[in-house]
């Protein structure tokens, strides 16, 4: 079912830089922020943590942890988005200037967020009768509550959710998304179901949810440790 695309080769690089970022990052995550994002956008121009601390040490006009953060997030979104695309039935955007759209699948548009479950929500699954609810009020958590400032949220989105324990500890959450691995096996399943859903003739292939009037196409992969 998957195209003979060897991700384990481009996995070594890419988890070693990743692995090398992630030593540099102290025990606060810090939330998204436009006027660190304008000083750190050379990070999309960096190869490893070096370039990030040659920067630092040049200009020191921004935070340090924030910008080894942002490149760490860059690396580790960047590689997942690539296991998507090596699957059947997704196809990466081809306007790379288009921040709404990482990839296609079954010629639907979705935005990837890889992110850390949230100790902000309240609930659990056993406060809903059924697990779709439960995703579903996830879903509509994070549209109302992430990046408010810079982007734009009623778009299709596919939240890739690490949770590590009871979830509490965001910067252990955040060291799971490195796991491409077994993160690819998740997105394997993932897919394989919404391919199976296509082949029987679904109508609806995949979630709805509805945000500030607007149907949504999204879903949540979990991946707890």
């Amino acid at each position: 079912k998957k195209k003979k695309v060897d991700i384990t080769h481009i996995n070594k690089l890419v988890k070693k830089n990743a692995e090398e970022v992630a030593t540099h990052l102290n025990g606060k995550w810090a939330f998204q922020n436009d006027e660190q994002d304008k000083k750190t956008n050379f990070i999309y121009q960096s190869d490893d943590s070096d370039d990030i601390l040659f920067e630092y040490k040049k200009y020191k006009n921004f935070e340090i942890n924030y910008a080894m953060q942002r490149f760490y997030n860059y690396l580790t979104s960047t590689q997942i988005e690539n296991i998507f695309c090596s699957y059947k039935g997704c196809e990466p955007e081809k306007d790379k200037k288009n921040k709404e759209v990482d990839f296609w699948i079954f010629e639907k548009p979705f935005d990837l967020k890889v992110t850390s479950f949230p100790k902000k929500f309240t609930g659990t699954r056993k406060d809903f009768k059924s697990d779709r609810l439960y995703r579903n009020a996830l879903i509509e958590w994070f549209y109302k509550n992430q990046s408010k400032e810079q982007r734009n949220l009623n778009q299709n989105r596919i939240f890739l959710v690490c949770q590590d324990g009871d979830g509490k500890v965001q910067l252990k959450n955040q060291l799971l998304k490195k796991e491409f691995l077994e993160i690819d096996l998740l997105v394997q399943k993932f897919m394989d179901y919404h391919l199976t859903r296509k082949n029987e003739n679904e109508e609806n292939i995949f979630n709805t949810v509805n945000i500030d009037g607007k149907e949504i196409l999204s879903e949540i992969i979990f991946y707890k440790k």
